[in-house]
Formats: structure tokens, sequence, C-alpha cells
């Protein structure tokens, strides 16, 4: 018996012909270009925040806005006296310095164990009542 006439020739000629077929008809699912992904900031935004970024207040900037009131710079402070980098560490200590003479009606109290917002909203509560 010849190969042409065996079985495994049979069926791997009919396999052939089955996968040929298969790749001449067309499928009804096919790929369409989508539309391109949008940016997901905007431009005037992001330069916005890397001009935020780039500024360093001075500690007579941050002393002059915590004493007269301003939340966001107190925040910033606290961030800054929190940091393990040393050179926050030396701007923290230099703003404490600074306002520690306005702090004679203020009590020191140490906070530990919850999150940053957590902290402003107790010390916003503490200050109201």
């Amino acid at each position: 018996m010849c190969f042409y006439e065996s079985r495994s020739f049979n069926f791997i000629l009919k396999f052939t012909t089955y996968i040929f077929r298969m790749k001449l008809k067309k499928s009804a699912l096919h790929e369409k270009k989508g539309v391109s992904a949008p940016e997901t900031t905007n431009k005037t935004a992001a330069e916005k925040i890397k001009l935020n970024r780039a500024k360093h207040s001075s500690v007579d900037e941050f002393v002059s806005k915590i004493t007269a009131g301003d939340i966001p710079f107190l925040s910033r402070a606290i961030t800054l006296v929190e940091s393990t980098n040393e050179v926050h560490q030396e701007k923290a200590n230099a703003i404490l310095e600074r306002c520690l003479p306005y702090a004679n009606k203020s009590v020191r109290i140490g906070i530990t164990g919850i999150l940053m917002l957590e902290r402003v909203l107790l010390s916003r509560s503490l200050e109201s009542s």
C-alpha cells in the first residue's frame, strides 16, 4: 500500500483542504479602527500644576499666611513637619520657631495614627468650639 492511499494521507488532505476553505471564508467578526483616546488632563491645567509644584514658598511666606489663618498653608506646613526629607525638616523647624511667639494662647497636642484629612477636620472642629 502506497502512502497516498493510506488513511493518514486522506486525513491530512481533507484537513488541509478544510483549513484552506476556512481561510477563504470571510468572518462576520472583524476589527475596526477606533477613535483615539482623549487626553486625560487639560494642557493648561497641567501647566498650572507644574508651575505650582515648582513654587517653593519661603519661611516668611509660610509664617505670614499661617498667622493670617490660611488653612492650605497650615496643611502644607504640617506636611513639611511630617516629612522625612532633611530639607523639609529644616524648613519645618524654622517655621515652627517663627510661629512660636504667636502660640501663647494655644495648646500643642500630638495626634498620631489618623489621616491628614481627619487631622484637619479635627483641628477645624476644635478651632470652632
